[in-house]
């Protein structure tokens, strides 16, 4: 497969959210990406096996590499929302590794959820979850998950401990995953969570039912 045609595969998956320089860069950053898609591209449609195993060293060349971790992040959740066939395909063998990026820690500990009930419109309830976190060191946290299509939103450092990072978000009812983000680059469970679940490349994401 030549460069082109790794680099239109890669553009027919993640969609026309990334330029041409940014599937380049990623291409460039991590070759193994277009290994992946060389290997698995004939049975993109028909792929139902079982994925092959990574190199246990490909996580931590990827960090070592990693030079714009926005890219990445922007990245990763253009690929957890990807429908589960497609994280079966044709990239699966190459990106697995490089979903988490900074790979779970065991997490400090932190406050218990807290959920407030409101009435919402046409009597609909609203629930406002205070998501918190304790990080003592960390510049900044957000949280991530399928209720905001795993984008970051902020915590702010709260009055009430040091190291302490909290955000309340309105949520309708429902059972919801997610996760936070420390430093913009490790991605860990929340620690105050009584619920997980599988994402389907041997990490966890928190569970939160209304």
């Amino acid at each position: 497969m030549t460069v082109q045609e790794t680099e239109q595969k890669l553009r027919e998956l993640l969609g026309p959210e990334f330029s041409d320089e940014e599937i380049a860069a990623l291409l460039r950053e991590e070759p193994e990406l277009g290994e992946g898609l060389e290997g698995f591209a004939a049975r993109w449609q028909a792929l139902r096996g079982e994925i092959p195993p990574l190199p246990a060293d490909f996580t931590a060349r990827v960090m070592e590499r990693l030079e714009a971790p926005g890219l990445w992040e922007r990245f990763r959740a253009r690929w957890l929302s990807l429908p589960r066939l497609a994280a079966a395909g044709a990239l699966a063998a190459g990106l697995a590794g490089v979903l988490y990026l900074g790979y779970f820690r065991e997490p400090a500990l932190g406050p218990p959820l807290s959920v407030r009930e409101a009435a919402g419109p046409e009597g609909r309830k609203v629930y406002f979850v205070r998501f918190a976190l304790r990080q003592p060191g960390a510049k900044q946290v957000a949280v991530a998950g399928d209720f905001n299509q795993w984008t970051l939103a902020a915590l702010a450092p709260s009055a009430e401990g040091e190291g302490l990072f909290t955000v309340e978000v309105p949520l309708a009812e429902g059972t919801y995953s997610y996760a936070f983000v420390v430093d913009g680059r490790r991605w860990i469970p929340d620690p105050a969570a009584d619920r997980w679940v599988d994402d389907g490349f041997g990490q966890r994401n928190s569970v939160i039912n209304l």
